[in-house]
């Protein structure tokens, strides 16, 4: 049901001419678009489009063809459950996400974090990253770093606020341990949807609430200090 509820809203959008000037950027719909990630080679995209109640999210992707991208198609994993902040992994043939499709292991209905991987003709069937990166609470927006180590938006016992970034180590290919960023990062407010270098030298990351904040969430930056930890100073 959830496959042909995407495929409509697909079809509902309106078809735009292929972009050639910035001004005319034809990703935006007229639904809600959040979430970009393009591949390190520059031609594939997902992006993530809501329903106007924003209460089912779909990932899409478009190619880009002898210089032209191409008109925006729901992901070949996307569409039956809610899907949404795609992010490519360094090397282009992992894509990570958030989802609340069913897990392998428990029930519930919050948000974990699944990753994809390039194969041949398309991508495999996504894999439920279980713990320690996912938990009972909701995992959001992952980014990942080229030595394989995640980071993402949690709300769970042991933070600092009531959202922080965390991250997972990876060591030969499992994570083996999970923790929240340092004060140079997380406050007792919100730090969320945080992007790291992939050399892990800084991380940039929106927060809600700071005194001298201009809008209603800034972008920070924080750089990882001499001593090696990441969320040493943010500015």
């Amino acid at each position: 049901m959830y496959k042909f509820l995407a495929f409509l809203m697909l079809l509902a959008l309106p078809q735009p001419a292929i972009a050639t000037e910035p001004q005319s950027f034809w990703l935006n719909s007229g639904l809600n678009n959040r979430d970009l990630t393009i591949s390190p080679t520059g031609d594939l995209l997902f992006t993530t489009i809501m329903t106007p109640d924003n209460r089912f999210s779909v990932i899409m992707m478009s190619h880009k063809i002898k210089g032209n991208w191409q008109e925006l198609q729901v992901a070949p994993f996307s569409g039956e459950f809610a899907d949404l902040e795609p992010m490519f992994d360094p090397s282009g043939e992992k894509l990570f996400f958030s989802s609340k499709r069913p897990r392998p292991d428990r029930a519930g209905e919050d948000w974990d974090i699944w990753v994809t991987t390039r194969e041949k003709g398309g991508w495999s069937e996504p894999a439920n990253l279980g713990p320690p990166v996912n938990s009972t609470g909701n995992e959001f927006y992952p980014s990942i770093a080229s030595n394989g180590n995640l980071y993402f938006t949690a709300q769970r016992e042991g933070g600092l606020g009531a959202e922080d970034i965390y991250r997972a180590v990876s060591e030969d290919g499992k994570y083996v341990a999970c923790v929240p960023l340092g004060q140079g990062v997380n406050s007792k407010l919100y730090e969320f949807n945080a992007f790291v270098t992939p050399d892990e030298s800084a991380i940039i990351f929106s927060s809600q609430g700071r005194e001298g904040e201009l809008g209603g969430g800034d972008l920070y930056i924080s750089r990882r200090t001499d001593s090696g930890e990441v969320g040493g100073v943010a500015t």
